[in-house]
């Protein structure tokens, strides 16, 4: 965004049909689907370069544009073809004096079919989530948009640089805001939003610990996420006090272990709290996990890119009456050893384990392979040798060795 807003004047004054209007407007058709936008400007006389600037400033992925490109103008060449075939050279004269008109006609009737299969299939619930990223809305802008989506339960707002206020949000259940600029009176509006059950608050800057006190207002809270900078300890003190929640994520937080033990010590959600999740805590280690036991009805716990070696599941299974029922554990990206790996037996509860981005040697495979219950195991990314692969093969349970490849 950096550069685009460096150049951006560049090519409104000198590309053809290329201004601010025309931008934003390609924007919205990108958010609702970048694939059939970018087909209809290749198939149709609209103007093609509009569409492939803002696609490269939106970050549309490249196969989508060249996909899109290649079935968009392949098929206007194709569809001459067709015409020519069909009813000879005497048709060329039609084809010149008529071809804008008649790929517009044809385009607005194929997107038409798609617009009533989505309406037939997915009217339900396609007018229930609305996720906005990178766009350039301004706070007037927001709100012309959310009253367009009256009906909408589940909102994203990613990356808008341009928001500063929520005066207009519709009753939401689930509210995402992620690397947005925040500010107390900010919230404040959001926590007006009385039935908000879960709400994402990661990399928000502006915020600071007296700040999250307003959370206390959300009465309905059961699911929270927060992450960067600016989540301290103290920031952790005052979410203690939220009675409800049943999830809780913390990414990339400066958290210390005494700081994790007190809010585990403090919380009024120890007895709730079902869902952890820990991503790239670098202060956080094997001694500051052993404050999961506090959270007996746990039973989801993710530990992502930290520095543990599962020491703190094998400390826990020592005392059963305190060891939490554990059913998903995802330990992505750690340090996990074959010794502590051995401990996964005391969970007899775990149905799912995520191992996946760790070094997994012949004892450790060994160590799991041998856990009985589980139902699914992610593989992803632990660049496995035959040996290691074939003792996993011969497990019962789902094995997920990449995006695709499942058994």
């Amino acid at each position: 965004w950096k550069l685009w807003t460096a150049v951006k004047n560049f090519f409104f004054d000198y590309v053809p049909g290329f201004t601010p209007d025309s931008f934003m407007s390609v924007q919205k058709l990108y958010e609702d689907n970048a694939f059939i936008s970018i087909f209809t400007a290749a198939f149709t006389p609209i103007p093609y370069k509009i569409f492939t600037i803002t696609a490269g400033v939106c970050e549309i992925p490249i196969l989508t544009l060249i996909a899109a490109s290649i079935i968009g103008r392949g098929g206007r060449f194709y569809f001459v073809a067709l015409l020519m075939y069909l009813f000879g050279p005497t048709v060329e004269r039609w084809i010149d004096r008529y071809f804008n008109t008649l790929t517009l006609v044809f385009t607005v009737l194929l997107i038409g079919g798609f617009v009533l299969l989505n309406y037939a299939f997915f009217a339900q619930t396609s007018d229930k989530e609305l996720y906005l990223k990178d766009v350039l809305l301004n706070d007037s802008q927001l709100s012309a948009t959310l009253k367009e989506h009256p009906n909408v339960q589940r909102l994203t707002l990613r990356r808008l640089p341009n928001i500063t206020e929520y005066r207009y949000l519709p009753p939401l259940r689930n509210l995402a805001l992620i690397e947005m600029s925040m500010s107390a009176d900010a919230l404040q509006q959001i926590v007006a939003q009385e039935k908000i059950a879960a709400l994402d608050l990661r990399f928000c800057t502006g915020l600071n610990a007296a700040d999250y006190q307003l959370l206390q207002k959300l009465k309905t809270l059961t699911d929270l996420k927060i992450g960067g900078s600016t989540v301290t300890d103290d920031v952790l003190g005052v979410i203690a006090v939220l009675p409800k929640l049943t999830g809780l994520t913390l990414d990339d937080a400066p958290i210390t272990s005494a700081g994790f033990a007190e809010f585990a010590d403090k919380s009024s959600a120890a007895a709730t709290l079902k869902t952890l999740v820990l991503n790239r805590n670098s202060a956080l280690f094997d001694d500051a996990l052993l404050t999961v036991k506090k959270f007996p009805k746990l039973e989801r716990l993710t530990v992502c890119g930290m520095m543990t070696t599962g020491e703190f599941l094998a400390k826990i299974a020592d005392n059963e009456k305190m060891r939490p029922k554990l059913k998903r554990l995802s330990l992505r990206k750690t340090l996990l050893t074959a010794e502590y790996a051995a401990a996964l037996n005391k969970y007899p509860e775990l149905v799912q384990l995520d191992l996946s981005g760790n070094g997994i040697d012949a004892e450790t495979a060994t160590v799991i392979s041998a856990l009985t219950n589980l139902q699914e195991i992610d593989l992803r990314d632990c660049q496995l040798d035959d040996e290691v692969l074939e003792q996993f093969r011969k497990m019962k349970c789902e094995l997920i060795l990449g995006s695709s490849e499942k058994r």
